[in-house]
């Protein structure tokens, strides 16, 4: 039957931490179907076969499920199917699923994350087009934009460094010899644009993929340098400490009530009760304060600005922080069950702040504020701190200036031109030539030198043009006129 499966390209990698084995596999295919009510009626189930250099591992089960619009009480249950595929492949691990998940104790026990260079050395690669990319502030403030998606044919066209600044890209497509594959790197999840392809051709696409993981990257996208860069937990740890911490509200709330919500919160007492929309929102509203981070140890306390209750607990381990307790507001007493299975039936059912540490659901501020812990990643802002390089990229020659000696040129007496040798006259003539209108504003109290006026594939384009012209200088002042 596994030979009628059709599925895209888009698989979560990992690192193997600890090797599979036949038993450690098939005990997980067992704990999955108990999960979900069912022990037998396999679709298919392949233990570790071997295809190349390569192992793989599928199954496929019917189960039941309340629908997400009855209750539970009504007794009506839908049958659907879900699907599993591992591929192991030189020390890595591709996940391909749907409708079925890893159990989180199996997937810490065996699989470590990828680190974000390599996958900006698989998919950021010089020559990529970004095309697409989800990104999150750096700051924890309620003053600031907190997360935006950028979209355009080519946005390092539309994109400059005042726009990246103190952002940490989350999700991006780009596209790389006609290739688009987009990538998530805080999940490890990386999906080619294609037509559904059969499990062979998954197993070719992991080894593919994690061979590219593997390299040691180099000559990643000028684009992507200008947002904040990774850097290991050790190195920011070195030099700077932590000073605050705050859930990231809106990654949480995308889980729970997103179009692709997986998790469901439920107080459990004398029965499991889902929190009602009013009572996650005062969840949310709760959880929306940054805690300010107290000790020297690796075990620190979390406390509100002028409060001595200890509302959280971090560990600061060798490559990651770790949420240890969470007792702010109501998520003391809220628990975090999956959507695939029936309410109060998730054997895996824990508590919010263990939920949040395993997603790396917070984000943690330093005292160098270049620096911030996101989706378990260290990130340094290094907007012009390596010399303009990320800057220069967004300056492009002209020609028509080559020839230029003067800013305006000489004037005689019924003058009509600006001289061909001017900066003015080089606008006029080549740069600004195009422009339906171009108005010379150089006044006192002007704009720009130029002012000029287009319509371009339907869109009013309005360019400002400042012509300068002077001697070479190393001076600050002067950056703008060379």
């Amino acid at each position: 039957m596994i030979d009628n499966l059709a599925v895209p390209k888009s698989a979560a990698f990992f690192t193997i931490r600890k090797n599979l084995t036949d038993k450690a596999v098939e005990d997980l295919f067992t704990a999955l179907r108990k999960s979900h009510g069912t022990t037998a009626n396999n679709v298919f189930r392949y233990i570790r076969e071997i295809q190349g250099d390569a192992r793989w591992s599928a199954v496929c089960f019917e189960y039941e499920t309340p629908p997400a619009f009855l209750h539970p009480a009504s007794g009506v249950k839908e049958r659907l199917f879900g699907y599993l595929m591992l591929v192991e492949y030189q020390r890595h691990a591709a996940l391909f699923s749907s409708r079925l998940g890893l159990p989180a104790a199996f997937k810490s026990r065996h699989f470590a994350p990828v680190a974000v260079s390599r996958m900006e050395g698989a998919i950021a690669r010089e020559n990529a087009v970004f095309q697409k990319m989800r990104m999150r502030n750096m700051s924890v403030s309620p003053h600031v934009m907190r997360n935006k998606t950028l979209e355009a044919p080519n946005l390092a066209n539309v994109v400059g460094p005042t726009g990246s600044r103190r952002y940490a890209p989350q999700t991006y497509t780009v596209s790389v010899d006609g290739i688009n594959s987009t990538a998530t790197p805080s999940t490890g999840r990386i999906g080619v644009r294609s037509d559904k392809v059969s499990y062979g051709e998954l197993i070719e696409f992991a080894a593919t993929m994690i061979d590219a993981l593997r390299v040691d990257p180099v000559g990643v996208s000028p684009f992507i340098r200008t947002f904040a860069r990774p850097m290991s937990l050790a190195d920011a740890l070195a030099a700077s400490q932590p000073t605050a911490i705050a859930v990231d509200t809106a990654r949480l709330a995308a889980a729970v009530a997103g179009d692709e919500a997986t998790i469901r919160l439920v107080r459990v007492g004398d029965e499991v009760a889902e929190l009602s929309t009013d009572e996650f929102n005062e969840l949310l509203g709760q959880l929306d304060k940054a805690l300010a981070i107290e000790g020297n140890g690796k075990l620190r306390a979390a406390k509100l600005p002028d409060s001595n209750d200890e509302l959280a607990t971090i560990s600061l381990n060798k490559n990651r922080i770790a949420l240890r307790s969470l007792t702010l507001g109501m998520a003391a007493t809220v628990e975090v069950e999956t959507l695939d299975l029936a309410l109060g039936e998730d054997p895996e059912r824990r508590p919010l702040y263990s939920y949040l540490d395993e997603e790396d659901c917070f984000i943690v501020l330093f005292d160098d504020v270049g620096l911030s812990y996101i989706d378990g990643q260290v990130f340094r802002d290094e907007t012009m701190l390596d010399g303009g390089a990320s800057f220069l990229p967004y300056l492009h020659p002209e020609a028509s200036l080559q020839a230029v000696t003067d800013e305006k040129g000489a004037f005689v007496a019924g003058q009509a031109a600006f001289d061909v040798t001017s900066t003015f006259g080089a606008i006029v003539e080549h740069i600004g030539a195009a422009d339906d209108i171009l108005i010379c504003d150089d006044l006192g109290d002007e704009w720009a030198d130029f002012i000029g006026i287009k319509e371009e594939a339907g869109f009013l384009q309005v360019c400002f043009y400042h012509a300068k012209h002077d001697a070479l200088s190393l001076s600050a002042g002067s950056f703008h006129v060379e």
